[in-house]
């Protein structure tokens, strides 16, 4: 009888369960929809922000971008944002006609934050920069 007790005992804790908890769920897949700032530093050394308004419809991301001075100061570039968002990575371009384009390639770090690698024209090759959810 001690043993079929003892055996019964080894057996559930061998076992382990999931304290009634059942397998856990992955975290659901943040959108690249809402507004977004960066703090960019040119290769010239020149502070720059940068605001992404995105839109994300299934994986494709479209929107509008602007770049200032300062957070107080008129942007003195706005270009048109498209791109793909497939999780956890996210890859736009920015184009403005008298411009080439710029691309930001990077990953979500956590749902409400971007970073990222912004490259393609004079002044920003290979510059980080992380955009945080507004």
């Amino acid at each position: 009888m001690r043993s079929l007790l003892l055996l019964a005992v080894l057996s559930i804790v061998a076992c382990g369960g999931d304290n009634g908890t059942g397998p856990s769920t992955p975290p659901p897949v943040p959108s690249a929809t809402g507004t977004w700032l960066g703090n960019a530093v040119t290769d010239f050394g020149a502070n720059r922000f940068i605001t992404l308004a995105l839109q994300e419809n299934g994986q494709t991301v479209s929107g509008t971008c602007s770049v200032a001075v300062s957070l107080v100061d008129p942007p003195y570039w706005t270009c048109s944002v498209s791109g793909a968002h497939d999780h956890p990575s996210l890859d736009l371009t920015l184009t403005e006609p008298t411009f080439a384009p710029l691309t930001i390639t990077g990953t979500f770090t956590d749902a409400n934050t971007y970073s990222a690698t912004l490259s393609g024209t004079a002044g920003w090759t290979n510059t980080p920069v992380t955009f945080m959810r507004q």
